[in-house]
């Protein structure tokens, strides 16, 4: 009925607002909070602002975020997983891999599984990377007892959970969420090796340009900032989704969304260091203000095409779906 349309559409508004809301916030958060902690007397504290401000800039503009978050697709609660994942390690992480309390090693364990719960490929992203990131802050055999201890803990604790789910489940109905997959390409064609690096500019980036600046502003945060945790959580996530994506022959753009907030929030944090060492020059003030007047008509400019097409793309998408019909219906 008509009511119900309607209450389906307000549901679907408030989720679509509180999800997209909440995403954002967590990620500006987690960057201004590392930023912050990581170099709390070399940094001015508006520059860790800077970098949250411009690593949600870098999500708005991504037209794929902005169109499956107002589809409500489950790769947005596995990206708002993936945040909580972070940020309960870096609400402990101060780069002193010893520190780690043995608590944040167990609640980060818990929020990967019940990552994987959420779809299995997202805790395939996760897991290896909650595990890599624990043993990597120098080389892996020159990491600590406590170090390799607590990625035991981890790995004994997510297996418990995925224990207990694969006694509850029926397993031939789960295997097929392993195994029902089509192949869209051959696993060593251009067509797969290449599809996530054009996806990334084509869809996930605004422009060329951005996408590269991203890129580039990432690998700087992630080597400046390597001793803290939760940065290394978030690099060896992001190799373990690429290799398993590649591997993967099933390629769809909402994929790599799990994924995406991680590099925008080491591209902020890539951000921050840039614009530190800029400081350290004769007009170092002038030349921070200017290079993020910059940055961000960078980002208006370069968004201006992709917005302008999100509701055809939304449309687009739509078409097809049942709900869609209705609400469309409704509308007429």
């Amino acid at each position: 009925t008509a009511y119900e349309i309607r209450l389906s559409l307000v549901g679907s508004e408030m989720c679509i607002r509180d999800s997209f809301a909440f995403a954002l916030l967590l990620l500006g958060w987690l960057t201004f909070r590392i930023a912050r902690d990581t170099n709390n007397k070399q940094f001015d504290h508006w520059l860790p602002l800077a970098g949250a401000a411009f690593a949600v800039a870098f999500a708005l503009t991504s037209e794929i975020f902005v169109t499956l978050t107002v589809l409500v697709m489950l790769e947005m609660t596995g990206a708002l997983f993936g945040l909580l994942l972070l940020l309960s390690i870096g609400q402990a992480d101060r780069g002193e891999a010893q520190a780690i309390p043995w608590r944040r090693v167990i609640v980060a364990a818990v929020i990967a599984m019940l990552i994987f719960l959420t779809k299995y490929s997202f805790g395939l992203f996760y897991l290896p990377g909650l595990v890599a990131g624990l043993v990597t802050a120098t080389w892996p055999w020159q990491a600590g007892n406590r170090a390799w201890r607590a990625a035991i803990l981890a790995i004994i604790v997510y297996a418990v959970g995925l224990g207990l789910w694969l006694a509850a489940t029926h397993r031939e109905t789960m295997l097929l969420f392993f195994t029902d997959h089509p192949d869209y390409a051959p696993l060593l064609s251009a067509e797969n090796l290449l599809y996530l690096p054009r996806l990334w500019f084509a869809r996930y980036s605004p422009s060329l340009i951005v996408g590269l600046l991203t890129l580039l502003l990432a690998l700087i945060g992630a080597r400046y900032h390597w001793q803290r945790l939760v940065v290394r959580v978030a690099v060896w996530s992001l190799a373990a989704g690429l290799v398993i994506l590649t591997l993967s022959t099933t390629d769809e753009p909402r994929h790599f969304l799990p994924l995406a907030p991680a590099l925008w929030l080491l591209a902020g944090l890539g951000l921050v260091t840039v614009l530190h060492q800029l400081q350290k020059h004769l007009y170092g003030d002038r030349m921070v203000v200017a290079s993020m007047i910059g940055g961000f008509l960078l980002l208006v400019l370069s968004a201006i095409k992709p917005a302008t097409s999100l509701r055809a793309a939304l449309v687009a998408e739509f078409e097809g779906v049942s709900a869609y019909t209705a609400m469309h219906r409704f509308a007429t």
